[in-house]
């Protein structure tokens, strides 16, 4: 079931018991920033995003965009599940496949179906409305980094982000005494500033 249908059968749940009490976890660090009415589904989605895919992997298409899915739906209210999804989202799209293993996509194929559905928006969107947070900043940008990682593609949607990317860039330098941030930031602006290897081209 989908993120959004289990937050409905949570909320249903509560509404039926409104004489529970506070619920196990409400309190955990992690959840501080969580509406009530969304805690259950942030508890489900990190439990099932650490306890990872059947048989360890890192993901393929399907899993790409339910991820996708999710974080553009739930990332506006939840700092540690918008770290947990850009860091399972990076590790799929960086994971070396194979053999082309079935049903998972190349690098590249991943990479331009994050950019169709609107991801590098999404993404830097999520970016600046945590800008004061350096854990939340750093995840964003090595998702955004595992993006444009020898793709021209996504490297040409990131830098039509216009202000947003100027902002972003700004945002880093804000956290440069952060070690995450600087490693991270410092990865993407390699990528962004790399030149992409195309047939006929002398790099």
């Amino acid at each position: 079931p989908s993120p959004r249908a289990r937050g409905r059968r949570a909320s249903s749940s509560r509404q039926l018991s409104p004489e529970a009490g506070p619920r196990e976890g409400a309190g955990d660090p992690e959840l501080a920033d969580v509406p009530p009415e969304q805690l259950d589904e942030v508890r489900e989605l990190l439990e099932e995003l650490r306890a990872g895919l059947p048989g360890g992997g890192p993901g393929g298409m399907n899993e790409l965009r339910q991820w996708l899915v999710t974080f553009n739906h739930i990332t506006g209210f939840s700092r540690e599940a918008t770290v947990q999804l850009c860091g399972v989202m990076a590790r799929c799209l960086v994971a070396t496949r194979p053999g082309n293993a079935h049903g998972s996509g190349s690098s590249g194929d991943l990479q331009q179906t994050f950019v169709r559905m609107g991801g590098i928006k999404n993404v830097v969107d999520a970016l600046v409305a945590r800008l004061s947070d350096a854990r939340a900043v750093a995840a964003c940008l090595r998702l955004l980094s595992a993006i444009c990682q020898g793709s021209p593609v996504a490297t040409q949607s990131l830098q039509d982000q216009g202000k947003a990317l100027r902002l972003l860039l700004r945002t880093v330098e804000r956290h440069a005494p952060d070690d995450e941030v600087a490693a991270a930031g410092c990865a993407l602006i390699g990528h962004l500033c790399a030149p992409v290897a195309s047939a006929g081209a002398r790099v």
